[in-house]
């Protein structure tokens, strides 16, 4: 079975190289960080081969990675780059909408092409909420399967979602509130939530714990909210510190908050992290690990950093349902509200132990890298029949 994972980026020098500093070369050496690199290789070892999908400016070949994983750089129609130079015009959501559709035409051959000449079977789309999705289930003729990693229903147009869904040969939903929202439109979409490699993200009880405050995220403030944690620090006694993994283009204004709150000089800026073991040695030492975000898909950070034994501090948010039980493996907080996000932090701290042990076995039991790899592969199986 030849599978190919669309990403949703509307480019690869857009998303990967403006956000992350990354060109093609180094993102084929060492980008392993996202979704897409988790299912490949968990698809690989049951057999399954995987070409990740990127739209292009720049590249237009197909590497050879990994056994069994490649990656198609798809090159795209010159006439489509006014989005990306003026990105004020996909602001509102029909100027949006408008974006997401061209985009998906503006390489549509190329796709096209790309999957007779990789002997494709199904194409996973990475987000089925945008205009794109409601193109690619029109055209592509292989079976489409439609997935929800982190994208969002709010401000998107959802005039043609049911006709779309209803071609997509499969949809997949990381929570039950998610699936509830597919379901309005007709169809009836699969539980599947994220996973993660358990033997690999595991506790080490003879690690040391250290007081300072963990978070991984990209720094986008609208919903990473990394500033309501600057803020709590402000409001924490002196000796808790914050480390922060990851980039992005708040982090001047995240840097420049936290020198007008006067602790900057408690802050450590990692930067974008690419090792795995250097992240699970960070999961391992922290005394917190926190994501106070204003929305998720199913954040494989969090998962990680629970199968190593974290104590967390998550936002209320639908994506941590089911994950996240406040007081018994963790402690959720509301979004935005600075003040309960600090005493938050102060009562993870406190009942390390006992939560450390409740997240590992929440994980451990529910959202496994073997048994996800395994549901998927059924899925997939199902679309062909």
């Amino acid at each position: 079975m030849n599978v190919a994972i669309l990403l949703s980026c509307s480019s690869f020098e857009g998303f990967f190289g403006g956000v992350f500093g990354l060109d093609a070369e180094s993102y084929l050496a060492s980008y392993r960080n996202d979704f897409s690199w988790d299912y490949a290789r968990g698809l690989a070892n049951i057999g399954i081969s995987t070409t990740l999908y990127l739209p292009s400016w720049q590249q237009d070949d197909r590497r050879s990675v990994e056994e069994k994983i490649q990656v198609r750089f798809l090159p795209i129609r010159r006439w489509w780059r006014l989005w990306e130079r003026l990105p004020w015009l996909a602001r509102t959501p029909i100027g949006r909408y408008v974006a997401e559709v061209t985009n998906a035409l503006a390489f549509w051959k190329n796709l096209e092409a790309a999957l007779v000449t990789d002997k494709i079977d199904i194409l996973y789309v990475q987000d089925y909420w945008t205009g794109r999705f409601d193109v690619l289930t029109r055209l592509v003729k292989k079976p489409v399967i439609g997935a929800d990693h982190g994208g969002r229903r709010s401000r998107q147009i959802t005039l043609f979602k049911r006709t779309s869904f209803m071609k997509a040969a499969a949809l997949t939903c990381q929570t039950k509130d998610e699936t509830q929202q597919v379901e309005n439109f007709g169809v009836t979409p699969l539980l599947l939530p994220n996973g993660i490699d358990t033997e690999f993200f595991y506790p080490n009880p003879n690690a040391a714990k250290e007081q300072f405050i963990l978070t991984v995220a990209r720094l986008m403030d609208n919903q990473k909210r990394t500033s309501d944690l600057i803020r709590a620090l402000a409001l924490l006694p002196s000796h808790y510190r914050l480390m922060i993994a990851g980039i992005g283009p708040d982090e001047t204004m995240l840097r420049n908050l936290a020198e007008d709150l006067r602790v900057l000089d408690r802050i450590t800026f990692l930067g974008f992290i690419t090792d795995k073991s250097e992240l699970k040695s960070l999961y391992l030492r922290c005394g917190v690990f926190a994501l106070p975000s204003a929305y998720e898909g199913l954040p494989l950070v969090l998962l990680e950093a629970m199968a190593c034994g974290c104590s967390v501090v998550a936002s209320d948010i639908r994506a941590f349902v089911g994950l996240v039980f406040n007081d018994v493996n963790g402690v959720i907080v509301p979004v935005g509200a600075v003040s309960q996000l600090a005493s938050g932090i102060e009562r993870a701290f406190e009942k390390q132990a006992e939560f450390a042990l409740a997240a590992r076995e929440v994980v451990e039991k529910n959202f496994s890298k073997k048994l996800m790899i395994s549901r998927l592969s059924e899925v997939f199986s199902e679309c062909l029949e």
